[in-house]
């Protein structure tokens, strides 16, 4: 004869459990991925902030100098970067690196208050560090 079958609701609430559990899964950790790489915040932005730029060890490679170019660009179209201090540990490097920070620096100056802090700095990190509005040692 027939038997009638009633639908097991354990492996049903197993497969809906598990499923349910996967997509949690992904869920906060696209969240956690979001929060920890600074695209996702819990606070609000600051409206005024100053920006920092450490510019530290012989500057040899034209890498350290694309490096510098874009922090200073950032810097410069950021609208909430009030300010920028440099802060400095430089010996200095190869004279046209180092100026391409000068220049870099003085059009920066043109638009936010540059400040460069000295730890120590000699030949072109002395030149960077003249770019600034003001020198702290």
């Amino acid at each position: 004869m027939f038997e009638l079958k009633i639908p097991s609701f354990k492996r049903e609430f197993k497969t809906v459990a598990v499923a349910v559990a996967v997509v949690l899964l992904i869920v906060f950790s696209v969240l956690g991925y979001l929060y920890y790489s600074g695209l996702l915040t819990l606070e609000k932005r600051r409206k005024d902030v100053v920006g920092i730029i450490n510019i530290s060890g012989a500057i040899l490679l034209s890498e350290q100098l694309d490096a510098y170019a874009k922090l200073i660009s950032h810097a410069l179209k950021n609208n909430t970067i009030k300010a920028v201090v440099l802060r400095i540990d430089s010996p200095g490097g190869y004279a046209d690196l180092v100026e391409e920070i000068y220049l870099d620096i003085l059009e920066l100056k043109k638009v936010k208050p540059v400040v460069a802090s000295v730890t120590s700095a000699l030949s072109g990190g002395y030149y960077i560090a003249v770019a600034a509005d003001y020198i702290y040692a």
